[in-house]
């Protein structure tokens, strides 16, 4: 038995020949066409009908189309607030670094991951088209229950236009390499079959949106009950929910953060910034440490952020996780190191949500279901009110947010998601 996470070199894979690159092309082409007509909820050669709904995210199922392994194929469509660069920089792995940084985020569905080949690169000229051989360990629907299973897949990233609208496509498919044997006895995991299935990203015809669809189309292998095969199929299409939270996550991360003293004072406010619910024994004050306002705690969340290259919890508002990154004023030139600090908090300034609008839609995370009064949301187009409190005295203090730490399979400590 091997321990995970497996180390970069674990696979000895030789290095490819140039008809095994041009096959691999041609079947990545072939993957990502597949994979756009699957996908196509009206008018492709799937007939899909809805299934179900889990907050934002609706899962269909295919009525009229069996893969050769007979299991149903299902698709996860949703819509959320970002941008298509947004989503091409969340997914790009070119690396077993990348792969596994990946695995870790999207814990959800995966254990450990190895980067096997480069295909075809990124160009200049295409910078998010790109196609990879990777191996993947997936949990089980009922994880350390029923067997993990293991895949070797072809990924491939294409950039294109869907009825006018640009595009990202990411496809996938197994294929078979001597370098990756049977990991049964190795790892107590069946090998698992992908066939084109995938996501596809397109830009809705809502400004600031994006229309994400994700395509189940696999033989988990073994043996399964028809429950426990149709729950590892709909683990995979509620992806979609976490590409959401792991968004704004982004979005925090590339923004300055305020200090502790220039954080609203708690005794200012006696009802919550965003539902204007009065605070009390059941509803707790809380700081954003983006816009600096006082919250319940229905209306911020903890986020597992980046600040300074350190992986923290931050608490900050659902609005401030939709705001635009380029609102923020930049830095030309790399800062001396003595200012590095200075400048990261200088750049803060609690400006609330000066350049976030919400019409029509609720700021809160897909991930989170606690209730809110989205009319109050809906309704806000927030501008600079000169009315709101902003403070900005001077002061060391240290950022109020606390690193994450855990102890790793092998219990050193390491930085990672909390459960």
């Amino acid at each position: 038995m091997f321990s995970l996470p497996l180390n970069p070199g674990h696979f000895q894979s030789p290095p490819l020949s140039t008809h095994e690159i041009d096959l691999y092309k041609a079947m990545a082409k072939q993957s990502v066409d597949n994979v756009i007509k699957k996908s196509t909820l009206v008018g492709g050669p799937v007939k899909w009908s809805l299934k179900s709904r889990e907050g934002d995210l609706r899962l269909y199922k295919a009525d009229n189309f069996r893969s050769t392994h007979e299991r149903d194929i299902l698709c996860g469509v949703m819509e959320v607030i970002g941008t298509l660069d947004e989503v091409m920089r969340l997914y790009r792995c070119e690396t077993t670094a990348d792969t596994k940084e990946y695995v870790r985020r999207f814990g959800r569905a995966y254990v450990d991951a190895v980067h096997l080949y480069t295909v075809m690169p990124r160009q200049p000229d295409r910078p998010n088209d790109s196609i990879h051989i990777k191996w993947g360990l997936v949990k089980g629907p009922v994880d350390g229950l029923i067997a993990r299973r293991d895949v070797c897949i072809l990924e491939s990233n294409m950039e294109l236009r869907l009825h006018g609208r640009r595009a990202w496509v990411r496809a996938f498919t197994s294929v078979q390499l001597q370098c990756v044997p049977d990991m049964r006895d190795a790892l107590n995991a069946i090998r698992a079959l992908q066939f084109d299935m995938g996501h596809v990203f397109v830009e809705s015809d809502r400004p600031g949106y994006i229309v994400m669809t994700n395509l189940a189309d696999m033989n988990p292998g073994g043996i399964l009950t028809d429950w426990a095969a149709a729950q590892a199929i709909k683990t995979w299409c509620r992806q979609l929910m976490d590409i959401d939270g792991f968004l704004r996550e982004d979005r925090l991360s590339a923004t300055p953060f305020l200090r502790p003293d220039q954080l609203c004072p708690s005794d200012l406010r006696s009802r919550c910034h965003l539902c204007t619910k009065q605070f009390g024994l059941l509803r707790k004050k809380t700081q954003c440490v983006k816009c600096g306002e006082v919250l319940c705690r229905r209306c911020i969340k903890e986020w597992q952020v980046r600040w300074n290259g350190i992986p923290v919890i931050a608490t900050c508002c659902y609005p401030c996780s939709l705001r635009n990154p380029a609102s923020f004023k930049v830095v030309k030139g790399p800062p001396a190191p003595e200012q590095r600090e200075r400048l990261l908090y200088e750049l803060a300034t609690p400006t609330w949500g000066a350049d976030v609008s919400l019409v029509g839609s609720s700021p809160r995370s897909s991930t989170d279901n606690q209730p809110i009064d989205d009319d109050v949301v809906a309704s806000w187009n927030i501008g600079n009110d000169a009315s709101l409190h902003h403070y900005l005295l001077p002061s060391t203090l240290p950022l109020t947010m606390r690193a994450r730490q855990s102890k790793n399979q092998t219990g050193q400590s390491t930085n990672s998601r909390t459960p």
